[in-house]
């Protein structure tokens, strides 16, 4: 019977601008080190050895925590990284594989002649061809590639008389849109007509626009199908623009689930999952009163609302206390049917290996595994155009 990780990644620095590197707080001068360090053994070994050795005074404590997560996007090529990946794991185990697009993250269009993202479709196509139905790669779509490349990228990849391998969507907000912009109106509708799942990240953090401070034209309210609980939510959270000094401020909001009833009251039957389930501090909070949009508690609105609406455990299962919240909620008869086992790797690899955090999530939720790993994913996946 097969094992699904719903949420992982392989993407290696090859793949990425060095906004991406420097969005973990990595100075300018270490990025581009980090990024040289690919081609060449000798000098992996002493990129390793300065990242674990940073004094504190030069960010060395933030680095010094994310020495294992370069010690794995530093390979060379993406099929080392599934290789680290599913050496925690047994054969018969299957894995979503999210494909990232960073090349806008600076901006409405990429800067200079950039290609990662078209390297790392290419290589995660060839590790595809390599292992088979072990790995179920998700494409990315950006609405800044232009309405038309959109479309064009769905028809070819998920184009029902030729299986050009791909399980899924992947969409990341926080790079810089909202979830309803207007250019992603046609992916939706493409999406629910053949039930392609779609995943898309749902907690504070992670990748965020990069190009400074952001302006009024990005975070303006337009959307395809504007309706009350959003253009509410925005109505507070943007009041104190542009006082916000973090582009991660801006971030959280084009991301929030909030922003999803635009999108799924005009395509209710959209397969969605609002990944991290809000992530664990959002999970720890959701009965604080004050806490008046916590993530969690809006997720877990939007999967009753809605027929096809999901959350992934990935990332927050680093936190024991939000893993029994999970338990708890999977004594839910609407929950514990849309809730998804994933882990994040490698975002995870600061605070443990994946196989540790999937046996310490499963020490709690031992009696929900089959769930988890096995039924609810085999629904979220199922589509006109995939069936695992």
């Amino acid at each position: 019977m097969n094992f699904f990780n719903t949420h992982t990644h392989i993407f290696n620095v090859p793949c990425v601008p060095d906004a991406f590197i420097t969005n973990y707080r990595f100075p300018q001068w270490l990025s581009k080190i980090i990024r040289a360090a690919v081609n060449k053994k000798w000098l992996r070994k002493i990129v390793l050895g300065i990242v674990k050795n940073v004094p504190s005074f030069l960010g060395g404590t933030h680095i010094r925590r994310y020495a294992a997560l370069v010690e794995v996007a530093i390979h060379k090529y993406q099929d080392q990284v599934f290789e680290t990946l599913i050496s925690h794991y047994p054969a018969h185990a299957r894995f979503v594989i999210l494909t990232m697009n960073f090349d806008f993250m600076t901006g409405d269009a990429p800067e200079g002649n950039y290609n990662h993202y078209e390297t790392q479709l290419h290589e995660v196509l060839e590790v595809k061809r390599k292992y088979g139905e072990r790995i179920l790669p998700f494409l990315f779509i950006d609405p800044r590639m232009g309405e038309e490349a959109c479309m064009r990228q769905l028809h070819f990849y998920f184009d029902p008389a030729q299986n050009r391998g791909m399980a899924g969507i992947k969409l990341y907000p926080s790079l810089g849109y909202y979830p309803f912009h207007p250019a992603l109106e046609r992916v939706y509708a493409f999406a629910e007509e053949h039930a392609i799942p779609i995943i898309t990240h749902s907690n504070k953090g992670g990748g965020a626009y990069f190009a400074g401070r952001f302006n009024q034209r990005i975070m303006s309210y337009n959307s395809f199908n504007p309706t009350k609980e959003t253009s509410d939510f925005l109505n507070k959270v943007l009041n104190p623009f542009p006082d916000f000094k973090d582009p991660r401020d801006y971030a959280n909001i084009m991301m929030h689930p909030m922003t999803y009833y635009d999108v799924l009251q005009k395509f209710p039957k959209l397969k969605i999952c609002l990944a991290h389930y809000g992530g664990h501090e959002e999970i720890l909070d959701q009965d604080n009163p004050k806490n008046t949009y916590n993530w969690t508690r809006t997720i877990k609105d939007l999967m009753r609302q809605f027929t096809n609406v999901y959350t992934d455990v990935s990332f927050m299962l680093v936190n024991d206390k939000a893993s029994k919240r999970v338990l708890t909620d999977m004594s839910d008869n609407t929950l514990n049917k849309k809730i998804l086992f994933g882990t994040d790797f490698f975002m995870t690899t600061p605070y443990d290996t994946d196989k540790r955090l999937t046996e310490n999530f499963f020490r709690i939720l031992a009696a929900h595994e089959q769930a988890l790993t096995v039924q609810n994913p085999t629904a979220f996946l199922t589509s006109r155009i995939f069936k695992p």
